[in-house]
């Protein structure tokens, strides 16, 4: 799956590189292929000249041709744009018996050199853009696409290269408006998360304005604004939450019993643990009760036990008079 590969992670050695390197495709005629052309997908750090009479002389090929491509430029992830060409093509791949060291080559397809080349474009272009982040990750916005992206219909399969290019075509060949919208709706995403804040904050201005020069308003203000800096360095558990929640709870108690102040409410609670405690130990105690019972009860029948074997052994004993 080609979504399967852009999603990877690269690895360590690749997001640390700092070279660049050439991606090609060559059209080749096979020592055992006859007049047949395929084509080769591959990347080189040096000339593809010098890569291309190399593949001739260690492969023994009849003949290669290369095409040169006025467009491309050398690119950092060039080992990523040729899995992700190798992929793209791999319903079309050709297996042979080569001249070389190597056992089976992934490289070479049963495509014209046009179509391959157009392939190898696709995926440089999506390189050149370095859409995967410091730690190798795929961006948020490459990501976003590919969440969004158009599926193929139930009917394609993996030789239908021409709706599949159309697709990937689209994918690495964003518009300036779907940048900007992405950015947009991120923006909005994070300020959603802390829109109760930013009422809170707004109400306490106009309070402030409309009430001035309140002391007390102006107190308040402070106090609301404290609160959600709080909240922005990272507390586990937000003040504002926690006093709304604590408010909150004393209205339900007001609600129920409205002869209640406020002062006796919070007593209640101070000594509400303490009952808790209270209450659980007196129910330990209840439950130890029985076993210090059933210990002493255990004891005494053994003190009974020792009592009756002594009584036994002493009527056992048989008094013998003296021979006279």
């Amino acid at each position: 799956m080609i979504a399967a590969m852009i999603r990877k992670p690269l690895p360590e050695k690749q997001r640390q590189s700092q070279g660049v390197g050439n991606n090609y495709a060559f059209e080749v005629v096979t020592a055992s292929s006859g007049s047949e052309k395929i084509t080769k997908i591959g990347f080189t750090k040096g000339p593809e000249k010098r890569r291309l009479s190399r593949i001739l002389y260690e492969c023994q090929h009849q003949k290669i041709e290369h095409e040169e491509d006025p467009e491309h430029v050398p690119i950092r992830l060039y080992d990523k744009a040729e899995k992700l060409a190798l992929q793209e093509l791999s319903g079309f791949r050709y297996k042979f018996s080569c001249n070389c060291s190597v056992k089976e080559h992934r490289e070479y397809f049963t495509v014209r050199s046009e179509v391959a080349r157009e392939v190898v474009r696709r995926w440089r272009e999506f390189c050149k853009q370095e859409p995967y982040d410091a730690e190798g990750k795929l961006r948020d916005f490459w990501e976003h696409r590919l969440r969004r992206m158009r599926r193929g219909e139930e009917s394609e399969t993996i030789h239908d290269h021409e709706k599949r290019a159309l697709r990937w075509e689209a994918f690495v060949n964003p518009t300036d408006l779907e940048k900007i919208w992405f950015e947009f709706t991120q923006g909005f995403d994070k300020f959603w998360g802390w829109r109760w804040q930013g009422v809170a904050f707004i109400e306490c201005c106009m309070i402030v304005v409309l009430s001035f020069p309140s002391f007390r308003a102006v107190l308040f203000f402070f106090g609301v604004v404290s609160l959600i800096l709080a909240e922005l360095l990272g507390f586990e558990l937000p003040l504002t939450v926690q006093v709304v929640q604590d408010n909150f709870a004393k209205f339900q108690q007001l609600s129920r019993s409205p002869s209640l102040t406020i002062s006796e409410m919070d007593k209640q609670n101070a000594d509400s643990p303490t009952r808790e405690i209270q209450a659980g130990s007196k129910s330990e105690d209840k439950e130890l009760i029985p076993g210090i019972n059933r210990l002493e009860d255990h004891d005494s029948a053994l003190m009974d036990d020792e009592s009756d074997r002594e009584e036994k052994s002493e009527l056992s004993v048989i008094v013998i008079p003296d021979d006279e």
